[in-house]
């Protein structure tokens, strides 16, 4: 399982109040960007003859203060659009369905999924993010591996959640791109013995992931897509499990890049919208930005 760790960043960022008046001077002139040359930027202009601009942006999952301090050029594309689209919308009902998701059948239990040793030391990693013995031993093990991947939260309040609160509070049209039932499929669906194994990664290489993090948030605040998927890549080749790597990315990122982009097209067509998806999903031959670029849309970097 060694290495896997550093492909587990992709899939914890994946996962998963400002205000300010309307701007009305024009934002900066974007640059034209090539084809398939989408290694630097995180607010894209998407233009099409006939419909104003839209414009999409890269997120990371995260409540970092460098993070949720949005730079202005992006809150002024934010503030002047019509729609804002995110992954997921987050409400009650959302936190309902994953309550609902998150546990085991009623026979089964972690500890016996995983055997005395390994679930020790994992409920003892889980205690840190407020999670006590008793109710880890009812979670699914991809519950618990998707939380060990991501710094324990201090406020809830990561970038997404705080752009959906801002879009609610000036007004505008809300839509999410995913249900959360797509997306909670995404990791139901890996069999259970490979969710075991992605659990085990995380508690054996839980400080590594935490260290790791922090690069890929530096890459994010540098604007660095191509460092961030080459953070998320490195050593590949290496990978004990390549089989395990290729099924979950294709759920996780491949086949949500497409669904994603499809669901854009009613917001587009509408023009001026504000899209926000995890940065990840941009760049690439898969990813979204390409998948536009194939669908007529003229795309160039704004920031």
């Amino acid at each position: 399982m060694k290495y896997i760790h550093k492909w587990l960043l992709a899939l914890a960022l994946l996962w998963a109040p400002l205000t300010a008046p309307v701007l009305h001077a024009a934002l900066p002139q974007a640059a034209p960007v090539v084809a398939a040359a989408f290694t630097h930027g995180l607010l894209w202009k998407i233009e099409r003859p006939g419909v104003r601009p839209s414009y999409l942006f890269g997120t990371v999952h995260s409540e970092d203060p460098r993070v949720l301090n949005v730079p202005a050029v992006v809150q002024q594309a934010f503030d002047g659009a019509d729609s804002f689209a995110m992954e997921v919308l987050l409400d009650d009902s959302v936190t309902q369905q994953m309550a609902g998701r998150m546990f085991l059948p009623i026979r089964q239990d972690l500890r016996t999924l995983l055997g005395q040793a390994l679930f020790t030391r994992t409920s003892s990693l889980m205690l840190e993010y407020g999670t006590p013995p008793e109710v880890v031993l009812r979670m699914k093990p991809w519950v618990v591996f998707t939380t060990l991947s991501l710094p324990k939260p201090e406020t809830g309040l990561f970038l997404d959640r705080m752009l959906q609160a801002n879009a609610v509070q000036q007004g505008k049209r809300v839509h999410g791109l995913e249900t959360i039932d797509e997306q909670l499929k995404v990791f139901d669906e890996i069999a259970l013995q490979d969710q075991i194994v992605l659990l085990e990664e995380a508690v054996e290489n839980h400080a590594q992931l935490k260290r790791d993090l922090q690069q890929v948030i530096e890459r994010y605040l540098a604007r660095d897509l191509a460092g961030m998927q080459q953070l998320s890549d490195e050593e590949s080749s290496r990978l004990e499990n390549p089989r395990l790597v290729a099924e979950v990315e294709r759920r996780l990122i491949y086949e949500r890049n497409v669904r994603m982009a499809e669901r854009m097209m009613p917001r587009l067509q509408e023009g001026n919208a504000f899209v926000a998806i995890g940065a990840l999903h941009l760049p690439g031959e898969q990813g979204v930005l390409r998948l536009l670029q194939q669908r007529g849309y003229s795309i160039s970097v704004v920031y």
